[in-house]
């Protein structure tokens, strides 16, 4: 086995993750399942030592690096991580959130652009966050070998406010079969029927107007409907809460928060449908895990959406809660009969995603990289572009 390294960055990773916690985690998890020519060195923090060090294979190593706040990671990806690098001898580093060190001759970079919200919708950002990375984001495109996008939707927001970057882009898929071998649980009792809404609770998520559809649907088709919200606060929050107090129906209205795998997947498996508003993603993982489950899912036909799953019966083009309610009250008394085409999503695996960022690593450490990726564009995990 050959002694350079691949280093992998975890050190973004959340107390409570999905969305690019979910990439950052299966991603390692998929290349400790997969072969190989190189070693892997995973760089987090002290408490997610144990999570990922379950998942590496035997000659891969982990690089623990204690870091105290945000104002710290953000010092140490541009002060210490390019000496760190060095040090542990990585030959190309993974930068698998936005945030990319200061480019050297002795690694290659990668980064990984998950959307481009801060830059098509910066009204549903945090102010702090979104003046950062719209300062920041041209750098950390600038310093990187190959810039990785986990949709083509995200690679063409990319090429529109940084045309000069475009011969950088590749788009590889992340994977969403990541509950398959997650065993429901039995101890987990819900009332049924309940709707289900899996997101972290923010602005462009649209839970306030989920919330008002589930009225209409109660009062004038559903009786006995429930509505269960799964998902951690973020910017956006207040909204929700003033949606869900002036529901006549709020006693009928779960949230939930810090649920396993398990009791995600019984949620999934249990429920009447999956709902989701989201107006715009980078990828998005939930709409993929509830029809790969198995269940309705009446969805906002967002740029993943179209680009992933094309159109269908539950498929709305619009925000406009009477036409949902009605289109979803109407669905019911015809017993549900459509279900999401998992044929479309079929190819979208973890283990395909980590044969593609083997090219992709491999690629960009020999040059090959025009060659490697025209014959990748021939497999079945990427969409036409």
């Amino acid at each position: 086995m050959n002694t350079f390294f691949i280093g992998i960055d975890c050190l973004a990773l959340p107390g409570h993750y999905s969305g690019a916690g979910y990439f950052m985690y299966y991603l390692v998890r998929a290349l400790g399942r997969v072969p190989r020519p190189f070693r892997l060195k995973v760089f987090c923090k002290p408490r997610h030592a144990p999570l990922l060090q379950a998942v590496l294979a035997p000659h891969d190593e982990l690089v623990v690096v204690p870091l105290r706040n945000r104002a710290h990671l953000l010092a140490y990806y541009e002060l210490a991580l390019p000496r760190k690098l060095s040090q542990e001898k990585v030959a190309l580093f993974h930068a698998t959130h936005y945030l990319t060190p200061p480019a050297r001759s002795h690694y290659r970079l990668i980064t990984t652009v998950h959307d481009m919200g801060f830059f098509l919708f910066p009204d549903k950002y945090p102010f702090a966050k979104r003046l950062y990375f719209r300062k920041r984001f041209r750098a950390f495109l600038e310093r990187a070998d190959r810039i990785w996008t986990v949709s083509h939707s995200t690679r063409r927001s990319v090429q529109q406010f940084f045309p000069e970057f475009h011969w950088k882009l590749v788009t590889i898929y992340p994977g969403v079969d990541h509950l398959d071998e997650v065993e429901v649980c039995p101890h987990l009792r819900m009332e049924k029927p309940y709707l289900l809404s899996v997101n972290t609770i923010e602005v462009r998520k649209n839970i306030q107007f989920l919330i008002r559809v589930f009225n209409r649907l109660k009062k004038e088709f559903i009786p006995d409907l429930r509505l269960v919200i799964v998902g951690y606060p973020a910017n956006g929050y207040r909204r929700v809460q003033r949606a869900y107090r002036a529901s006549p129906y709020r006693e009928d209205i779960q949230f939930l928060m810090g649920i396993s795998l398990p009791e995600l997947k019984t949620l999934y498996r249990n429920a009447l449908c999956f709902v989701s508003a989201s107006e715009y993603e980078g990828f998005g993982f939930t709409p993929f895990e509830a029809i790969r489950e198995g269940i309705p899912a009446f969805l906002f036909q967002n740029n993943t959406v179209s680009e992933i799953l094309g159109s269908h019966p539950y498929h709305f083009a619009h925000l406009d809660e009477t036409y949902w309610a009605v289109s979803m009250g109407r669905a019911y008394q015809q017993g549900l009969p459509e279900r999401g085409r998992c044929s479309r999503i079929a190819h979208l695996t973890w283990r395909e995603t980590a044969h593609r960022a083997v090219q992709l690593y491999g690629s960009v450490l020999v040059g090959n990289w025009e060659h490697s990726l025209v014959e990748a564009e021939a497999k079945p995990q990427m969409t036409p572009f």
